[in-house]
């Protein structure tokens, strides 16, 4: 009994050796998060997200975001934003029920939402007048910290 216990202590620090989390700011935890590739509005919904009152286009962006954590910028394809122009960033879980986390970006077009777990999460960036976004995030700790979302939002003509 205490031979499996000492091997079973040796293990976790081993474990804990091993473990090279790049992500600075959470602890390591090794564990695979999949996604199965596929549309984000199709596999993630649009239910419980902001819809802008001139919402007609919304963009899909099919490639995953992985990050360590939820931060990033929101560019407008005029340079610019618009004096006063706050795009909101919103995420979930992929179940439709799940709380919606919301922030709305600063002057620049940066945001970040603290304290989100490892997991996969469905995103919107909306604004009035700019066509909407919509993605996959990736959070993990295993993703390089330099990692950010960057999102070019276009003019909703």
């Amino acid at each position: 009994m205490r031979t499996n216990l000492l091997i079973f202590i040796s293990l976790i620090l081993l474990f804990n050796l091993q473990c090279t989390s790049k992500c600075t700011t959470k602890p390591c935890v090794k564990k695979t998060i999949s996604f199965k590739q596929q549309s984000p509005i199709l596999y993630c919904g649009l239910q419980g997200f902001t819809k802008a009152e001139t919402e007609h286009i919304i963009i899909e962006i099919k490639k995953p975001f992985e990050v360590c954590e939820i931060k990033g910028k929101i560019n407008s394809e005029a340079g610019d934003w618009p004096e006063g122009t706050n795009v909101i960033f919103e995420i979930r879980k992929r179940d439709k029920e799940s709380e919606i986390n919301r922030t709305k970006t600063d002057w620049n077009g940066k945001f970040k939402i603290k304290k989100i777990e490892n997991g996969v999460y469905c995103f919107k960036a909306t604004v009035n007048g700019w066509q909407s976004v919509v993605g996959i995030i990736i959070v993990s700790q295993e993703a390089d910290p330099k990692n950010e979302i960057i999102i070019e939002m276009l003019l909703g003509v």
